[in-house]
């Protein structure tokens, strides 16, 4: 094998020195800093978009927990509106109420005076309504005409 060869192996350990001071030289002047250039700057960018994650993590708790307050004060104003709008409504139904029954009350006693007034008159002129209620039961039956004359004179009659 050449490479186990004793001839050349000074010069093969001269080459392999000078090969590898070479490549350090490159390595530690130009690819080193790049490499460790890049390396900083994708940490240094990883630890910015961890810190905006987190800082946008903290705003967005912030935010439910602002939503929550601010639905639970909704939610009580609209509460509370309905409790307003259920007592108005329920003082608007009450105060129809009172009304109708003003209004019904007033109706009752002008329908029973109108019905005393009747009877008052039925009483004072008993023979014609009489004569006339008798017409009208007759006309209904035989679908002829009574005559009021005759039945007048019969209820005359009776009393």
């Amino acid at each position: 094998m050449p490479q186990f060869d004793v001839s050349s192996f000074t010069s093969q350990l001269f080459w392999l020195a000078l090969s590898f001071g070479c490549l350090y030289f490159l390595v530690s002047r130009f690819i080193a800093p790049k490499a460790e250039s890049i390396l900083t700057a994708r940490n240094s960018c990883l630890e910015g978009n961890i810190h905006d994650a987190n800082e946008y993590n903290n705003k967005t708790k912030l935010l439910e927990i602002t939503r929550k307050e601010r639905s639970k004060e909704v939610h009580a104003s609209v509460e509370e509106k309905h409790q307003q709008v259920l007592r108005a409504l329920e003082a608007n139904f009450n105060e129809q109420m009172e009304e109708l029954a003003g209004v019904l009350q007033k109706k009752t006693e002008k329908a029973l005076s109108e019905v005393n007034s009747y009877i008052d008159k039925f009483h004072a002129d008993e023979p014609n309504s009489c004569a006339h209620l008798a017409a009208f039961i007759i006309q209904k039956v035989t679908n002829k005409q009574a005559d009021l004359k005759l039945l007048e004179k019969i209820h005359g009659r009776s009393k």
